[in-house]
């Protein structure tokens, strides 16, 4: 991580402080995004995760939809209309 330097008051210093506030936004959704692909992703309504919090997402790709986690033990998923079992 590098230190970066301003001289407030000038257009350089909105400008570098406009990068540095992007530089930090678009990391932190590449993180979010790159956490719920992994954690979404379930190829078919047979191979879906057991879920470990109420309202996990699970992109269903046999269903072509994301369904969520309605219950876990035993697992119920439903849909973002609330219609289950799924």
């Amino acid at each position: 991580m590098s230190i970066i330097t301003f001289q407030p008051g000038s257009i350089l210093f909105a400008e570098q402080l406009n990068a540095a506030f992007e530089q930090v936004y678009s990391n932190a959704v590449n993180a979010v995004n790159q956490s719920l692909a992994a954690n979404a992703s379930c190829q078919s309504t047979a191979q879906r995760p057991l879920p470990t919090y109420i309202g996990q997402p699970c992109l269903d790709l046999q269903l072509g939809y994301v369904v969520y986690a309605r219950q876990l033990n035993p697992p119920i998923w439903q849909n973002a209309e609330g219609v289950y079992p799924l």
